[in-house]
């Protein structure tokens, strides 16, 4: 596919090639033809072509940057554009923030003053809210309260790790065959694979391992996989991304045939996977982790 974006847009950007595969789905191919012009090219190549006509109307009403109305890159004042030209649309929007502010107790200026866009807010932003008189932040705002660990014990040969959020053992069941062998029984999996076995059942995971190095590849593995059956949105991502085919989508959920997987990597599908990575790096797992002396 072709994209329309600039090295000078972001910093991230500026980094990416003129041609490039996309990291979550390695079958689409991506190129950038204007990657390295800046916006003054931009315009005047449309002005010099006649082709004014076939730029998108909102630039022309104050937006700087199309795309969702409700990113949270956006400033403020290009809110107030969109919530003019299309109030209901930004009615709905707004009306869907304070419910959730409101199951999650965050005071009406969280709405607002635009909080919403941050998940740990700015130093300046921080201080304007204690000079308010309100509370700056909570945990409760993220939808990654829906799934945290809360706790990471090691003792000798196993590991514990104890979620708060039921797990779904089901929908974990048809992900983990790329891990190991598994049993589902009174409720509860066991995954077996070369170095370790796991005991998956309610909001726990105990796992025993045969060798120290493999400590730190599999509790990502399990502890990523129990993210997926419980957060997994059916991007598709794993589908793409596993070599024979083995993963496919059932009703936006996806199910690992036994028979084509090669259980390569002890699951390449996962490290691919958009809810494994953000939850594994968002999660407090590196400080939970080395407080137990298993290092990333």
């Amino acid at each position: 596919s072709l994209v329309g974006q600039r090295r000078r847009e972001s910093p991230e950007r500026a980094r990416s090639q003129n041609v490039w595969r996309n990291y979550w789905i390695k079958s689409a191919l991506v190129a950038s033809p204007i990657n390295d012009w800046s916006m003054l090219q931009v315009w005047l190549y449309l002005t010099m072509n006649n082709k004014i006509d076939l730029v998108n109307p909102l630039y022309f009403k104050g937006l700087d940057r199309i795309g969702c109305f409700m990113c949270p890159a956006c400033r403020i004042a290009e809110f107030k554009i969109v919530e003019k030209l299309h109030p209901d649309l930004w009615r709905n929007w707004e009306d869907k923030l304070c419910k959730w502010a409101s199951e999650r107790n965050l005071h009406r200026e969280w709405v607002l003053y635009h909080l919403w866009r941050w998940l740990k807010l700015p130093g300046k932003i921080l201080r304007s809210m204690e000079e308010l008189g309100l509370e700056g932040h909570s945990e409760n705002a993220s939808n990654r309260m829906l799934l945290k660990t809360v706790s990471i014990n090691r003792e000798k040969a196993s590991v514990t790790i104890l979620f708060n959020a039921a797990i779904p053992i089901s929908t974990f069941a048809k992900m983990a065959y790329p891990l190991g062998e598994t049993v589902l029984e009174d409720g509860s999996l066991t995954v077996s694979g070369d170095v370790f076995r796991a005991r998956v059942s309610e909001n726990k995971v105990v796992i025993d391992f045969v060798e120290e190095k493999s400590i730190k590849s599999i509790l990502n593995k399990i502890s990523g996989l129990v993210a997926k059956a419980l957060l997994c949105k059916g991007c598709g991502s794993c589908v793409d991304n596993c070599p024979v085919g083995a993963v496919k989508l059932v009703s936006k959920t996806p199910i690992v045939d036994g028979q084509l997987c090669l259980r390569c990597e002890y699951g390449a599908c996962l490290s691919k996977c958009p809810v494994v990575s953000f939850f594994i790096k968002g999660d407090g797992f590196k400080a939970l982790c080395d407080a137990q002396t298993i290092r990333y």
